[in-house]
C-alpha cells in the first residue's frame, strides 16, 4: 500500500472499532435470495385452498432449491473466470492456503469451507465488496453478520482493492490474527 505500516493500522483500527463493514455490506444492496430464480405465489383469500396452495408453493420453493447454483459450481466458474484474467491465480490460490485438494473438495462440494477461507479466496480471486458478499451467501455466510477481527480485517483490504497477500499477513500478525495460509 502507499500508506505506511502505522497509517494503514490506524485506519483498520478505526474500520473495526466503527464496525463499518456491517454498512458497507448493506449498501450493496444485494438481495438474501440473489442466486435463485424468483417464485411468484398468488394468494389465496379462502381458507378451503389454504391446503392445496401449500403443496404448490412447496414444489416451487423445491424447484428454487434445485436451480440454486451450489457453493462448488460458483467457486468452479470463479476459477475459470478469474484464470482467465490472471495466469498467476494459481500461485495465488495456493499461497491463500487453497491447494490441488481442497479446490477439488471445495468444487465437488465434499466441504463447507469457512467464511474466513471464503475470505481469503476472495483475496486470491481478487474480488470486489459485492463479489466477495455474493461468495459468501452461496455458503450462508455474510458480513453483514458476526464478524471477527480477521473477517474485518480481510473485508478491509478487499474493500480497498488491496491484494497483496505478504503485506495483508503483516497487517494480520500486527493484530495477532493468522496469517492467510494458515487459515482453515
Amino acid at each position: 500500500m502507499k500508506n505506511n505500516f502505522s497509517d494503514v493500522k490506524a485506519e483498520i483500527d478505526l474500520f473495526i472499532k466503527n464496525n463499518m463493514i456491517i454498512d458497507l455490506v448493506n449498501s450493496l444492496n444485494i438481495p438474501d435470495d440473489f442466486n435463485s430464480p424468483k417464485i411468484e405465489v398468488e394468494p389465496n383469500g379462502t381458507f378451503g385452498k389454504i391446503y392445496g396452495d401449500f403443496s404448490i408453493e412447496l414444489d416451487k420453493r423445491v424447484e428454487k432449491a434445485k436451480k440454486a447454483q451450489t457453493i462448488g459450481e460458483y467457486v468452479a466458474n470463479l476459477f475459470e473466470e478469474k484464470r482467465k484474467e490472471d495466469p498467476k491465480l494459481i500461485g495465488r490460490t495456493t499461497i491463500a492456503g487453497i491447494n490441488k485438494e481442497y479446490k477439488s473438495k471445495l468444487i465437488n462440494n465434499r466441504i463447507h469451507p469457512s467464511k474466513e477461507k471464503l475470505l481469503c479466496l476472495a483475496i486470491a480471486f481478487k474480488l470486489n465488496m459485492e463479489e466477495t458478499e455474493k461468495l459468501l451467501r452461496i455458503a450462508g455466510w455474510s458480513l453483514a453478520k458476526e464478524n471477527t477481527i480477521l473477517d474485518t480485517i480481510l473485508a478491509f483490504f478487499i474493500e480497498r482493492g488491496f491484494y497483496k497477500i505478504s503485506e495483508i499477513d503483516e497487517y494480520l500478525d500486527e493484530y495477532n490474527e493468522p496469517v492467510i495460509f494458515s487459515i482453515k
